[in-house]
């Protein structure tokens, strides 16, 4: 397995608040309250997600778990698993799920962009690089390779719908899980649950 990780020094991002409160940022039905800057310290990210011939080694090596109900890894495709499964191929790699803020540091960049390149929608420049079909076939939901402003490959209008963080966010109900970042259109939206996402490896310098 070859590293490959994009190192970021410490920094401000931009990101929405995780806990419960009066605007919860995962219920549809209440208002999102606006990014906030954080300071973020020093860290370096992979700079694409996981592969399934990555999470593959980690199973050969008898540390990660076969690939369950629900999770689906088979090919060359990213890898999508459970979180406890994404924590675990990452301590195997001596290093760990990024926090929420370093990944929206790593995604957005310095700027904060809301939408892959900007802060609004532009139909132009999103979206270039298809990667899956639609899903379903008549929907806009295709998975596009976006590159952020400091060379970290994502991919937004997914099928796989989430990537997962190392946080607990607040869900509805007041309700928590492990958080996720949905990858539609919008960079900064948090989710608190899913059954498997796709997920990168993180690390603090020494």
């Amino acid at each position: 397995m070859r590293e490959d990780m994009v190192a970021f020094p410490s920094g401000k991002a931009r990101g929405r608040t995780l806990s419960c409160g009066t605007a919860d940022p995962h219920d549809v039905d209440t208002i999102h309250p606006p990014d906030t800057n954080n300071d973020v310290p020093a860290f370096a990210i992979d700079r694409r997600p996981v592969s399934c011939v990555d999470y593959q080694a980690c199973i050969t090596a008898g540390v990660c778990p076969e690939t369950g109900l629900l999770e689906s890894c088979a090919g060359g495709v990213r890898a999508q698993v459970r979180h406890k499964n994404a924590s675990t191929y990452c301590r195997w790699r001596s290093t760990r799920l990024p926090t929420y803020l370093e990944w929206q540091r790593a995604v957005r960049g310095i700027g904060g962009n809301v939408y892959p390149h900007g802060p609004s929608p532009d139909p132009s420049t999103d979206c270039l690089h298809p990667t899956e079909v639609p899903d379903p076939p008549d929907s806009r939901r295709v998975g596009c390779e976006q590159l952020s402003p400091d060379g970290v490959v994502y991919f937004t209008r997914s099928a796989v719908g989430y990537e997962w963080t190392s946080d607990t966010a607040c869900g509805s109900n007041g309700n928590s899980g492990q958080a996720a970042v949905e990858l539609y259109e919008r960079l900064d939206e948090p989710n608190w649950i899913g059954d498997v996402g796709q997920f990168r490896c993180a690390r603090t310098p020494k």
